[in-house]
């Protein structure tokens, strides 16, 4: 679930610093979610652990699970991740884990108090406007007679509501 391609030693190529704001904003959440508008397999968790900055990729190369949502834990130094669906972990530093799976990392630097990763996109707190249309689908109607609405994986039954009415 990289984002851009890879040389031989696992480095993004076709990166560039990306700013991602404020440290003293950043540092208030142990993770945040970045997206990408390349979509979702290129959203990053920025996690703030420790008075220090890390980014992987936010989808865990096992199933896909949700990375920000994990647990945080250190052993032996060693500072990791834990996915919330089946509890594989990552080395914040490193991206590896105890078996043959591996996240993506992303270089993150601090310049004048702002915090930058190194990506192949422009990386937001906020979903990007096509990003958003992608993740929505408005179906005609579930068993209950209402319009059906498709947010991400999730399905709720509400009134119809329009794409132009989710504007950002």
């Amino acid at each position: 679930m990289a984002s851009g391609s890879e040389d031989d030693e696992g480095n993004t190529t076709g990166a560039s610093w990306r700013l991602i704001g404020p440290a003293s904003e950043l540092s208030k959440k142990p993770c945040r979610l970045m997206y990408s508008p390349l979509g979702r397999d290129s959203d990053v968790c920025l996690f703030y652990v420790r008075g220090q900055f890390f980014a992987m990729d936010a989808r865990c190369a096992h199933s896909g699970g949700p990375l920000c949502e994990g647990d945080i834990e250190e052993a032996d130094g060693v500072l990791r991740v834990f996915c919330p669906w089946h509890d594989y972990g990552y080395d914040l530093r490193t991206g590896k884990s105890g078996t043959l799976l591996e996240q993506q990392v992303y270089e993150v630097k601090l310049v004048d108090g702002d915090v930058y990763v190194k990506h192949a996109s422009h990386l937001s707190p906020r979903l990007f406007p096509a990003k958003l249309a992608r993740r929505l689908w408005v179906l005609p109607r579930c068993s209950e007679g209402k319009a059906t609405t498709w947010v991400d994986d999730l399905c709720t039954c509400r009134p119809s509501i329009s794409l132009m009415s989710l504007a950002i």
